[in-house]
């Protein structure tokens, strides 16, 4: 996924934003709400751990 994601990253760098780890689900489109709901937990951990922005 990273790669696909590179021209994203390097224009946010162009553009002198931080760019930060994405956090990805695959198969949402066909999963169904209660397999969604069990990427929650996971989705937080990700979005507040501290080393996900640079300092």
């Amino acid at each position: 996924m990273a790669e696909f994601l590179k021209l994203y990253q390097q224009t946010s760098n162009l553009a002198g934003m931080t760019y930060l780890r994405p956090f990805v689900a695959h198969g949402v489109a066909l999963a169904t709400e209660e397999q969604i709901e069990a990427n929650v937990p996971k989705m937080l951990t990700h979005v507040t751990d501290p080393n996900l922005v640079p300092r």
